[in-house]
């Protein structure tokens, strides 16, 4: 039986601005680099033969981090546009989340998360019961998380 939906977490960045306590990457949470554009063009254009031959009918992408809303909104900007280019008549459905710990939310992340000119929805990592996800200071941040997820409900973001 073919398959319907091949899901696919791409970890753009490791940079990050919270250091929680169960990590395993903390040494790393520094470094701002991110893939680049060309090898996230060559993974669009591998995918496509590779669903065909697989009987994959939908791609749902998860953009994941470190933290995702640290990077430039021009950044998905561009990967919507490379999707565009590389998905443009194959007739692949895609889906794109961004998996983010919700301490970014400016205007411009609203704006952009209701445009939906990238972002179909988002997930949301979140200590309901804990202490764990705290800044590099120390500070826990599920108050600013639970403001940030009834602001995203408010305006309707998935």
């Amino acid at each position: 039986m073919a398959r319907s939906t091949l899901q696919l977490v791409v970890k753009v960045t490791k940079y990050c601005n919270l250091r929680c306590r169960y990590c395993y990457e903390y040494a790393e949470l520094g470094q701002k680099q991110r893939m680049a554009l060309s090898d996230i063009a060559g993974m669009f254009r591998n995918l496509v033969p590779y669903a065909r031959n697989h009987g994959f009918q939908h791609l749902h992408f998860t953009w994941h981090g470190g933290e995702p809303f640290l990077i430039p909104l021009s950044y998905y900007r561009d990967i919507a546009a490379l999707q565009e280019q590389e998905f443009a008549g194959t007739g692949l459905e895609i889906w794109n989340t961004a998996q983010t710990n919700l301490t970014v939310l400016t205007p411009d992340h609203l704006a952009f998360l209701q445009s939906r000119e990238l972002f179909d929805g988002i997930g949301v990592s979140y200590d309901v019961v804990g202490m764990d996800r705290v800044d590099s200071a120390g500070a826990v941040k599920n108050d600013l998380v639970a403001r940030n997820l009834s602001t995203i409900d408010d305006c309707g973001i998935a």
